[in-house]
């Protein structure tokens, strides 16, 4: 069962220090007062601080938002008292809430109480489960319209809510949200949905195909359904009309090849044997220019090498002139007083000036690393000497060997020409066609195997729905054990009782009140609900007054769940009755008896453990735990 909620006091300030306070007990609490004297406001401010994500002015008007500053509620959930205010005229704070000072987006605060009251945090379907539509989450604001009921809006079990928004948090309230919406139905439900969108995306992919391929397919081998059997034998078909046209080629060509040798008396072996040695001067002669090119570039990168040495050379040589020119340089006068200075008889390791000993051996060690490196790079410069000399007599026997094939070429090729003129004279229509009928197969060929590969993912299409397949027996399973659990029968039964019972309470206590003879009959199904009096939708039988008991009939209902141990209901009920019905009739009649089976219910069967905060006019002589008048009129 879901932990109780009680609001224990509800404190406002205006201008940051006035403040005005309403303190509640257990049970039944009514706030009573002439017309204007501000009891509606109390309610939507304390509706604002537990529920809303609206601004102030949306919330609570603009009356409201402009005379107060803030609202506070101590609320007890279970055995934890807590201080829940809303600052709309902070800085930063207009959508904010705080919970004992912490501050909480409204989102935030949602999911702080239904962790407080033990309420499962769940989704739902809005509408077909299989549907587009995602699951969104059902929230605290969503049950909270259940739980406070408006002055102008007696119409209906939670105003302005959609039916499969109210299935919902019915479903919630009455336990069975958490076995129908659980994480593994959600999953199914995705899953399937999974499998119907891959399954249309398939579909919808050979269509394409199939629209596309159409005209490749071989029409002498007629198929219903294009598969990788009809693409296969689709291509070998091609294949073989290639292979059928190359062959007819070749003969045509060797016919017309004997004709003109033939009429140039020259053997066909010879015109065969030139025609070869001509391809292979040809393919070698490539093989010379390929090569030529590859030289050129190599030497182009040698010679760029060289250049970067010769300047590092160079800039190594100038340091080394530079070093010995300053080393020779000497101290003339005397860095203290200015003074000339005479050179003294003193040995080499020993400075003139101060006559301390000098460290020779530092200078000595950069001349000689300034030496070795000349002498590295003047190798490697000589190197890139000799490498650039073979690759000149590379590309120069490269270049011979060039001209030799390309003389050849050449002479082939004027041997060959007479015998090519000859063939053109008779050169038949049929080798053109041909050509063209061969690279249209080829074409063909191509498209076909891109269908071909095409048509593969339509395979790992079906493996994603076997994979999604294998997952959704294991689902199923898991939604199976949880629907042992939903006996929609049993909570349609709890709902329609705790209805009945009130409206029999009230029958009993006035005669006039209900005055329908046919009981309520509450059906909860999965995926929606239906509340009959006499066989009848109860909108369409029921007129203003009578709609009236009937919804606080549910409110009754719902207070009655707190006595099954499945029930997610929390035990707190505002109540904001009409000060007028459709009728013309005053609500200011009917007050006390309406109230009196909340009074019997909270009292002796809930034992005082939860709370009705009911809005009107007078409550005369009812024995309820808090009264509080409201005397002062609203300008």
């Amino acid at each position: 069962m879901a932990n109780r909620l009680v609001i224990e006091k509800a404190t406002r300030t205006q201008g940051g220090t006035s403040e005005e306070t309403l303190e509640f007990g257990k049970g039944v609490n009514v706030i009573v007062g002439a017309p204007n004297t501000g009891k509606t406001a109390w309610l939507r401010m304390i509706n604002f601080v537990l529920s809303s994500d609206d601004k102030a002015e949306d919330a609570m008007g603009n009356a409201l938002a402009t005379k107060y500053d803030s609202v506070a509620l101590v609320v007890r959930m279970d055995d934890a008292k807590y201080l829940v205010e809303r600052k709309w005229k902070e800085a930063g704070a207009r959508t904010k809430v705080y919970v004992d000072e912490q501050v909480m987006s409204s989102d935030e605060f949602c999911q702080f109480v239904m962790g407080k009251l033990k309420i499962p945090i769940l989704h739902y379907p809005q509408g077909d489960p299989f549907g587009r539509r995602t699951w969104p989450e059902l929230s605290w604001r969503s049950l909270f319209r259940h739980l406070y009921r408006r002055q102008r809006l007696w119409g209906d079990f939670a105003d302005q809510q959609p039916e499969s928004e109210q299935l919902a948090c019915i479903l919630q309230f009455v336990g069975l949200a958490q076995h129908l919406y659980s994480e593994e139905y959600e999953s199914l439900v995705l899953k399937q949905k999974s499998i119907i969108e891959l399954t249309a995306r398939k579909d919808q992919f050979i269509d394409m195909l199939r629209e596309v391929s159409k005209d490749l397919l071989d029409e002498s081998t007629p198929t219903l359904e294009m598969t990788p059997e009809s693409l296969s034998t689709a291509v070998q078909q091609v294949e073989n009309d290639m292979a059928e046209a190359s062959t007819r080629r070749s003969k045509v060509l060797q016919t017309l090849a004997i004709d003109a040798s033939a009429r140039l008396e020259i053997e066909p072996v010879i015109y065969e044997k030139a025609s070869a040695e001509l391809a292979q001067v040809k393919s070698h002669l490539a093989e010379h220019l390929r090569r030529l090119h590859d030289i050129e570039v190599r030497l182009a990168e040698i010679r760029q090498y060289q250049e970067t040495l010769r300047n590092e050379l160079a800039r190594l040589k100038r340091a080394q002139s530079a070093g010995s020119l300053l080393s020779e340089l000497r101290v003339t006068h005397c860095p203290a007083c200015d003074q000339e200075i005479h050179r003294r008889d003193y040995d080499s390791s020993t400075c003139y000036v101060c006559g301390q000993e000098t460290q020779r051996t530092i200078g000595v060690e950069g001349e000689k690393r300034l030496s070795f490196e000349v002498e590295q790079l003047s190798g490697e410069l000589k190197e890139a000497d000799q490498l650039i000399a073979a690759l000149t007599a590379d590309r120069g026997m490269t270049e011979v060997e060039r001209l030799r094939a390309q003389e050849s070429s050449k002479r082939l090729e004027d041997m060959l020409r007479p015998i090519q003129i000859a063939a053109a004279q008779i050169f038949p229509a049929e080798v053109s066609f041909l050509d063209m009928h061969v690279g249209q197969l080829q074409e063909r060929a191509r498209q076909l195997s891109r269908i071909q590969a095409a048509l593969i993912k339509r395979e790992k299409i079906n493996e994603q729905i076997v994979a999604i397949q294998a997952e959704i027996g294991f689902l199923e399973s898991l939604v199976a054990t949880h629907a042992r659990n939903l006996n929609f029968g049993q909570a349609s039964d709890a709902l329609e009782d705790g209805m009945n019972n009130y409206l029999a309470a009230i029958k009993g206590a006035n005669p006039r009140s209900w005055t329908l003879d046919s009981p309520v009959r509450f059906h909860l199904r999965e995926r929606g609900f239906g509340v009959t009096v006499g066989n009848e939708d109860w909108k369409s039988k029921l007129g203003g007054t009578l709609t009236l008991y009937f919804v606080i009939a549910y409110q009754y209902a719902l207070m009655q769940l707190r006595t099954r141990s499945a029930s997610n209901f929390p035990g707190l009920l505002l109540l904001d009755f009409p000060a007028q019905l459709e009728d013309g009739t005053s609500i200011a009649d009917k007050e006390n008896f309406v109230l009196e089976p909340f009074l019997k219910l909270c009292n002796e069967t809930l034992n005082g453990e939860a709370q009705v905060i009911a809005m009107g006019s007078a409550f005369k002589d009812l024995p309820v735990s808090k009264r509080i008048e409201l005397t002062r009129v609203w300008e």
